[in-house]
């Protein structure tokens, strides 16, 4: 591996920067939400409600207005997934913070976690109560009006674009500063690192099932572009000691292959559901 030049990034190697930062946000994703699907799966196994994963959407087989429905199973399953997301995020950054030499796969990996995590948390929240599901039905148990709702999603909103605002930081911190030393070249980078793969990663997920694609889809990942769209704005205050490496062709392809493999996997064991039954 060699460190990233200080002069700038070749065309073609930008081109290996964004699959290379596509897959990983692939593989971050399809992590996230697996564990987050099965932390709320559980939790309602133990509150005697049968639960089903899918790759959108987690299907509970009791009806809504079932009595095994109480307040405290509502609370308990529906931010089940943001509470485990907000804690996968916070791994995430304790683990940047182990990590001694840092490559640009490993610090893109962590970083996409670090967003998905927090946009599966606190944009799942804003996107809920923005369309009355989900989360809604945790402000309806407890009676929140309007004024609550909407200071609810702001905050959310606002703990998303901090978020973004961080991430910026942490790419930052570790390229030369030439790189990354005026606003025209910080948003060359992101395009290619961050918009492209957001963009490449979304439509993936959401053409592999084109006809069963519903506004909560959109707008998750409408909030996700809302957390990356801070990146080119944020300048470093420090650089690493530890510069990023570039990977290795070697290395990228196998992170091609290994987002394919997670693709992969997500699409074929989700497809059916996931039923977990008391």
């Amino acid at each position: 591996m060699n460190q990233l030049p200080a002069n700038g990034l070749s065309q073609s190697r930008l081109f290996w920067l964004l699959f290379n930062s596509m897959a990983l946000s692939v593989m971050a994703y399809v992590f996230v939400y697996i564990v987050s699907g099965f932390s709320t799966l559980y939790i309602a196994w133990d509150m005697d409600v049968p639960g089903r994963l899918f790759t959108r959407h987690i299907e509970f087989e009791v009806p809504h207005d079932s009595p095994l429905w109480t307040t405290d199973t509502i609370v308990s399953v529906f931010l089940a997934s943001p509470f485990s997301c907000l804690f996968i995020g916070l791994i995430s950054l304790a683990v940047y913070q182990l990590i001694r030499r840092v490559s640009v796969s490993v610090l893109l990996f962590l970083i996409w976690m670090f967003l998905h995590s927090f946009n599966l948390s606190f944009g799942l929240i804003s996107e809920d109560l923005l369309l009355g599901e989900g989360i809604a039905r945790v402000a309806d148990a407890f009676g929140f009006d309007l004024a609550v709702v909407t200071l609810a999603i702001g905050f959310s909103t606002y703990i998303l674009i901090r978020s973004g605002m961080f991430a910026g930081k942490l790419f930052f911190n570790h390229l030369h500063e030439p790189l990354s030393d005026s606003f025209s070249k910080r948003l060359k980078l992101w395009f290619w690192t961050f918009f492209l793969p957001w963009l490449g990663s979304s439509l993936l997920f959401l053409l592999r099932d084109f006809a069963g694609i519903t506004p909560k889809d959109l707008v998750l990942s409408a909030f996700l572009f809302l957390a990356i769209s801070p990146i080119p704005f944020v300048k470093s205050d420090k650089i690493s000691s530890t510069i990023c490496m570039l990977p290795s062709d070697r290395r990228m392809i196998l992170n091609l292959a290994l987002g394919l493999v997670f693709f992969m996997f997500y699409h074929l064991w989700l497809r059916q559901g996931i039923l977990l039954v008391p």
